[in-house]
């Protein structure tokens, strides 16, 4: 279980910083305006609630919420993830 945990924890952590980056670099060019600064707030602040929400479950013993908590955002990472590499090895014809 402990694995587990941080396995979801690592991946969610590196889907947060993905999130973070676009977030910073919509703000440095422009593309991230006062309609949608705060949609991008809301997230960020979910994805910093969740991590900070599973560790102190973690630390409260309730392992198998935080890993539970922490797998949604895992599933969809790893999707995404096969989605992208369908692309780069397969090279479909975009036309």
């Amino acid at each position: 279980m402990n694995f587990l945990f941080w396995f979801c924890y690592v991946v969610t952590s590196i889907l947060a910083l993905i999130f973070l980056y676009f977030f910073l670099v919509g703000l440095s060019d422009g593309s991230v305006g006062e309609k949608n600064r705060m949609l991008w707030i809301l997230i960020l602040s979910v994805f910093t609630g969740l991590l900070v929400g599973t560790i102190w479950l973690k630390n409260h013993d309730k392992k198998v919420l935080a890993v539970g908590l922490l797998s949604l955002p895992t599933i969809l990472a790893l999707f995404g993830m096969v989605y992208l590499l369908i692309f780069i090895i397969g090279k479909p014809d975009m036309r």
